[in-house]
């Protein structure tokens, strides 16, 4: 059983990334700009641990599965 979290996880980053570039092409306070970019480059760094985090638990989860299979 694969649980799929890696490819969710992608998912998100892209969404975020998206919504990061156009929240960038619209905003005019270099205040606001300054506090929404490091408050989400932390969101992001967690992120993108939570990926690679369940990327290995699929890699560990298939292997389990072949394990048994055999």
């Amino acid at each position: 059983m694969r649980w799929g979290g890696a490819s969710k996880a992608k998912t998100l980053l892209e969404n975020y990334n998206i919504a990061n570039a156009a929240f960038m092409a619209i905003g005019t306070s270099k205040n606001g700009r300054k506090m929404f970019d490091v408050r989400d480059l932390i969101i992001y760094q967690q992120v993108r641990q939570i990926a690679m985090l369940q990327e290995k638990i699929d890699e560990l989860q298939h292997r389990l599965d072949a394990m048994n299979e055999n």
